[in-house]
C-alpha cells in the first residue's frame, strides 16, 4: 500500500517510462526538491431530510419533501489529491507551487465543475518573515482567514461559517493576484484580484445574459475583454498570539456593465475572532452581504445531484 504511491510519484518527477532500478534514485531526488504527493478520503454514509413550502413570496416553488440516505462524500474535509514543492532559493527566499484537485471517491469523478486542480493551482515566491506573493486559483481572502475561526473550519456542510457568510464558504476564484506581508509579528495583511474569477455570471435581478460576447462569461471561461468578465476584489487581515485570532475581510464582485444589473456586483465584510481558554475555545463572527450572493449551502448534497433542489445560491 506504500510502495506504489511512492514508485508512481517517482515516475512523475522523473518522467522515467519505466521505474524499475532507478526507482529509489528518483525518490530520493523527488525528496530533496521538497515534492510532497498528499491527499484526503472522506467519505460517511447520510440520512437528511428536506421539506420546503410555498408562500405568497414564492409563488414560483413548489412544495417539496424529500429524503437522501446514502453516501455522502467530503462530511468534513472534502476529498482531495495534490502535489506541492518548495524550492529554495536562499537568504529566506523560496519558491513554491500547489497542484490540488477535489474528487468524489463515490463516484470516481472530479469536483469543482470537472477541473483536474480545481482546488487550487498557484504558483508562490515567498520571503521569510516578509510575505509572500501568488498568483493562479486558490481560496479568496475570507476562506482562507476565517478558517481556523470557525470552530468546524469551513467544514460539515451547513454547520460551517459559509452557510451563513457565502464569502467564507471556501469560496475560489481563478487568475487571482494575491500578496500577503507580515509588517508585524503576528499579523499578515492580504490583497488580491481576480481577471476572472471562473465563477458563473450574478446579476441582482436574476436576469439572463443579453446578447454580447459576455454570454459565454460562465465557469471555465476566459473572455478577451477585461470587462466581460465576473471579476473580484479580496482584502484582508488577520492577526494571531498566543489564544487569540481576529481577522477582518472584504470581498467585491464585478461583473460585466453592459448586463442589466451587471455593473452592481455583490459585496461582502466579515469581522471574526476566537479565544481559546483551553477548555472551551469561543469563536464569534459578523458580517455583511449585499446586491447578491457569493456561494452558499446546498441542501441534500451526497453522492448524486439532489433532484429538485437548488444546488447553488
Amino acid at each position: 500500500m506504500v510502495l506504489l504511491p511512492k514508485i508512481l510519484f517517482a515516475t512523475l518527477c522523473s518522467g522515467l517510462a519505466a521505474y524499475g532500478l532507478f526507482s529509489s534514485v528518483s525518490i530520493a531526488a523527488a525528496q530533496q526538491s521538497g515534492v510532497t504527493l498528499y491527499g484526503i478520503l472522506d467519505l460517511g454514509i447520510t440520512y437528511e431530510t428536506v421539506r420546503r413550502d410555498v408562500s405568497e413570496s414564492t409563488p414560483n416553488q413548489s412544495p417539496l419533501n424529500q429524503t437522501l440516505f446514502g453516501i455522502s462524500n467530503g462530511v468534513q474535509s472534502g476529498s482531495r489529491w495534490g502535489l506541492k514543492g518548495r524550492e529554495s532559493l536562499g537568504q529566506g527566499v523560496s519558491v513554491d507551487f500547489v497542484l490540488e484537485g477535489g474528487f468524489n471517491p463515490a463516484q470516481g469523478v472530479s469536483s469543482q465543475g470537472g477541473r483536474l486542480f480545481g482546488r487550487q493551482s498557484t504558483l508562490g515566491l515567498a520571503m521569510q518573515d516578509v510575505g509572500r506573493f501568488d498568483i493562479g486559483r486558490q481560496i479568496n481572502l475570507a476562506s482562507n482567514y476565517l478558517l481556523n475561526i470557525d470552530p468546524f473550519a469551513e467544514g460539515f456542510g451547513q454547520a460551517n461559517i459559509g452557510a451563513s457568510f457565502g464569502s467564507a464558504n471556501t469560496t475560489r476564484y481563478g487568475n487571482l493576484v494575491l500578496l500577503q506581508a507580515k509588517p508585524i509579528e503576528g499579523l499578515t495583511l492580504g490583497a488580491g484580484y481576480s481577471f476572472a474569477t471562473q465563477l458563473s455570471a450574478i446579476y441582482t435581478q436574476g436576469q439572463s445574459c443579453v446578447a454580447t460576447q459576455s454570454c459565454s462569461a460562465q465557469a471555465g471561461t476566459y473572455n478577451f475583454s477585461s470587462s466581460q468578465n465576473l471579476r473580484a476584489l479580496t482584502l484582508g487581515a488577520h492577526y494571531k498570539s498566543g489564544p487569540t485570532e481576529a481577522a477582518f475581510v472584504y470581498d467585491k464582485l464585478y461583473g460585466d456593465p453592459s448586463q442589466t444589473d451587471g455593473g452592481t456586483g455583490p459585496s461582502a465584510w466579515i469581522l471574526g475572532g476566537a479565544y481559546d481558554f483551553n477548555l472551551v475555545r469561543l469563536s464569534l463572527a459578523i458580517g455583511r452581504t449585499s446586491n447578491g450572493f457569493f456561494s452558499g449551502q446546498s441542501s441534500g448534497t451526497g453522492s448524486v445531484s439532489p433532484s429538485g433542489l437548488a444546488t447553488t445560491s
